[in-house]
């Protein structure tokens, strides 16, 4: 039944019942119309929107601190490759990295221009992590 259909039942209900079911009735309408009012229904949206965007904010937080957790990993393995004088950056490496990053991301519904950004500028923090510790820099010297 839309809104207009509903509105006439109860007006009719409302004129055509006197007495006690009058105030029932009423407060049915004023029910009905609050419950069907835009801006009840915008208020309904923007909490919808709000429990959303909440939900967000916190995949983002997880999402930061998993890569905190990843470039720390990467600090140990840059003072690894500093001690064995390996150069930080290992293109082979990378490459197989980024083809199972795409890989993955396509099975999520992301893109591969997406996922090779992201994995580009990961790397990137990666590098520069791994280009600070140096011969020399390690351990505050």
């Amino acid at each position: 039944m839309r809104l207009s259909q509903s509105i006439s039942v109860f007006m009719f209900q409302f004129f055509c019942n006197p007495g006690r079911q009058q105030r029932i009735v009423m407060l049915t309408l004023i029910a009905c119309i609050f419950l069907h009012n835009p801006s009840h229904a915008q208020a309904q949206t923007n909490q919808d929107l709000s429990s959303f965007r909440h939900q967000i904010d916190s995949l983002d937080h997880q999402l930061i601190h998993l890569i905190g957790q990843r470039e720390k990993i990467v600090k140990e393995v840059g003072e690894y490759k500093a001690e064995n004088h390996i150069p930080p950056l290992q293109q082979k490496r990378f490459d197989q990295l980024l083809a199972r990053a795409i890989q993955e991301g396509g099975k999520e519904g992301l893109s591969p221009e997406f996922i090779r950004n992201l994995m580009h500028a990961i790397h990137m923090e990666s590098l520069r992590i791994e280009k600070e510790i140096a011969p020399g820099k390690k351990d505050g010297q």
